[in-house]
């Protein structure tokens, strides 16, 4: 088990903090981004999930709990339906050169939401992160600790990639800047091919 885990289960019971696994803050092995409302919600799945997140677990959390998050709170069956499908649609690649191995995945394998007791104004989510997820978690000796209140008030995707990308370097006593070339902040930034082709533009 990665340190990544453990960070993450010794800090479960702080609700202002998640703690990401440095690979996926840095978002550079993620192709088809989310959006910025599928980003909140994937960070309160991961952080529900906490130190159980490297684990093939149904993991669980209501829509109570989503709701309570500031920029979460209106959604309902309907409107998270189209969120689930953008985190099923991102997709991880990973080329593991000391390995030789490229590995492609997902973040989730399954999602489904319990509505039989809608009418009485709550429903229950539950997921199972991708084997590919659990995977790279599980082996994770980087993290990212991101401050909720930061992350969910943030208004586009692109500052939500690269907040996360910025959290995964605190604390590292050999990195002091950080120079990206625009290819590189273009994958940090899930931007696609053919979209803000000039840096001025980013």
């Amino acid at each position: 088990m990665g340190k990544t885990i453990q960070v993450a289960a010794d800090r479960a019971f702080d609700k202002t903090k998640t703690v990401l696994p440095a690979e996926v803050a840095r978002g550079i092995y993620m192709q088809n981004p989310p959006g910025l409302a599928a980003l909140k919600l994937m960070h309160v799945l991961i952080g529900q999930a906490g130190g159980r997140m490297g684990e093939d677990v149904e993991h669980r959390v209501s829509l109570s709990d989503v709701r309570a998050i500031e920029g979460l709170r209106h959604h309902d069956r309907a409107s998270l339906t189209p969120l689930f499908a953008e985190l099923q649609a991102a997709v991880l690649v990973n080329d593991d050169v000391e390995r030789k191995r490229l590995t492609i995945g997902g973040l989730l394998d399954l999602a489904e939401v319990d509505y039989r007791d809608e009418a009485s104004g709550d429903l229950v989510i539950s997921w199972y992160f991708s084997r590919m997820f659990t995977r790279v978690a599980a082996a994770s000796d980087h993290w990212a600790i991101l401050d909720r209140q930061t992350a969910f008030r943030l208004k586009s995707r692109y500052s939500m990639l690269l907040f996360q990308y910025i959290s995964s370097l605190v604390k590292q006593a050999h990195v002091t800047r950080k120079v990206f070339t625009v290819d590189e902040l273009r994958a940090v930034l899930g931007v696609g091919s053919g979209k803000l082709e000039r840096f001025a533009n980013l």
